[in-house]
């Protein structure tokens, strides 16, 4: 009789608890799915903010935003940030919010660089926009339809950020390479994001500083982070990726270096903020 019991609860244990995940961080999953349902309505969905940086994007914004529309998850914002560019990005980002009332469009004065790009779309959403939590998706890529839904239902679960696993193809899409977890297209719950501030000046560093700062600031407030199961971005491989430049190779590694040691010897959340000021810039389309 022992025997047929422990057999039954063995089964009860397996079925309910996948293996990739201990105990604890279940019973955590659920405390805090529970916490989220009371404070959000059913029918309140939480509403996310997505960040598209652009500069000199006009052969791939056009992917990039039409992937956003064909998303299966319809409670999203976006603001697309046009870095100063030269050639025809803004004509288009401005097709789309004619389209589509969801599209925010802000251009910078000047060309200020990628995380100068995060920044001012953190800035503008914070001041002006409702939204729960902020995702990432780049100019040059191309996000799944199943994109939101995967990063809200990790959000849902209780989880302080998603990361995501990613595509990499050539230009055109047609070929896939492998898949691979990047920093930068994470899902950040907007009170965690509050926490960190936003993303630091540093040279082609920014999203590799921001993920080693979410990581030690979830160890410091005993929350988790989860990971999408399948490939939810498609993300071109091509010579302008600023983590393939091989020219500058050595800066990168030194400022890796450098963000990794600030986040390793942080005491608390307080270390780990970074402020978060927008570049100049002008609303073209709110």
């Amino acid at each position: 009789m022992r025997i047929l019991i422990a057999a039954w609860l063995w089964k009860f244990v397996v079925f309910f608890k996948p293996f990739h995940l201990g105990i604890s961080l279940r019973f955590r999953q659920l405390v805090n799915a529970v916490i989220w349902k009371m404070k959000k309505s059913s029918s309140d969905e939480p509403v996310v903010f997505v960040q598209v940086a652009a500069y000199n994007a006009e052969e791939t914004i056009n992917d990039c935003l039409e992937s956003l529309l064909a998303q299966t998850y319809r409670h999203w914002i976006a603001v697309i940030v046009d870095d100063g560019s030269v050639d025809g990005t803004s004509n288009l980002c401005q097709f789309f919010c004619e389209r589509d009332s969801r599209f925010v469009l802000l251009k910078h004065l000047k060309n200020g660089g990628l995380n100068h790009a995060r920044n001012t779309a953190i800035a503008h959403a914070r001041e002006h926009l409702g939204w729960d939590v902020m995702a990432v998706l780049d100019s040059d890529d191309v996000a799944n339809p199943n994109w939101l839904e995967a990063g809200v239902r990790g959000i849902n679960l209780g989880a302080l950020g998603v990361r995501c696993l990613n595509g990499r193809y050539n230009w055109d899409l047609s070929q896939h390479r492998y898949n691979y977890m990047s920093c930068a297209q994470t899902f950040f719950l907007r009170s965690v994001l509050d926490a960190l501030g936003g993303y630091r000046l540093a040279p082609f560093t920014e999203d590799h500083d921001m993920m080693e700062r979410l990581e030690k600031l979830t160890s410091l407030s005993g929350g988790f982070l989860l990971t999408t199961p399948s490939q939810v971005q498609k993300m071109r491989f091509h010579d302008r990726n600023l983590s393939v430049t091989e020219i500058k190779k050595p800066e990168r590694i030194k400022a890796r270096m450098e963000c990794e040691e600030i986040a390793r010897f942080a005491r608390n959340g307080d270390d780990l903020k970074v402020e978060c000021h927008a570049f100049p810039y002008q609303v073209v389309i709110s």
